[in-house]
């Protein structure tokens, strides 16, 4: 129950921050709402615009997405069957900088959608790997300034992304060995 409390209590306070400075609220829905079509449009960007070996980011950008959608659709989907968490605006009755529908909150879905993805990239490509995490921690700050999460939730989707793109990973890596990371 502390844990609860204190995740509780560290998610209201960067709540706290919201609504009291324009361009601040602008760049939390940004962040939380529109980053991740960014991310998305860069991971696809890598089909056209690579000059080193099209063939490794194809796989890249297939591996990416298997992992993400294996990350959201089902290891999130199986945790918030068996665990059911509000949101915080639910549970304190305040109104999100983003719209959101009310339900599970915990794991955050975009949280493992994207550092899945994200986890995929470095294992491809360091320097833009480490740039789709920072781009995936943003997106999972700004989804709890916006209050749509709590901290526990992005942490846990944080988790369950990169465990799951490494199963995938290794898996592929396992059963087709093309599939193999060539840097």
């Amino acid at each position: 129950m502390k844990l609860f409390f204190s995740d509780s209590f560290l998610s209201l306070k960067l709540h706290s921050l919201a609504g009291k400075v324009f361009w601040l609220d602008w760049l939390v829905i940004f962040l939380g709402q529109y980053l991740g079509f960014i991310l998305i449009a860069l991971l696809l960007g890598f089909l056209l615009w690579s000059k080193v070996s099209r063939f490794m980011y194809w796989k890249m950008v297939v591996l990416a997405f298997i992992s993400a959608l294996f990350s959201r659709l089902v290891i999130t989907e199986i945790i918030r069957a068996l665990y059911f968490r509000a949101r915080p605006f639910e549970i304190f009755e305040f109104s999100p900088l983003i719209f959101h529908e009310t339900g599970a909150s915990l794991p955050s879905g975009h949280a493992s959608f994207f550092f899945a993805l994200s986890t995929i990239v470095l294992l491809y490509n360091k320097k833009w790997g480490i740039g789709f995490f920072v781009g995936s921690v943003l997106i999972g700050l700004a989804r709890v300034i916006a209050g749509i999460h709590f901290l526990g939730d992005i942490l846990l989707g944080l988790s369950v992304g990169i465990l799951g793109a490494l199963v995938i990973y290794l898996i592929l890596r396992c059963y087709f060995p093309q599939t193999r990371n060539s840097s």
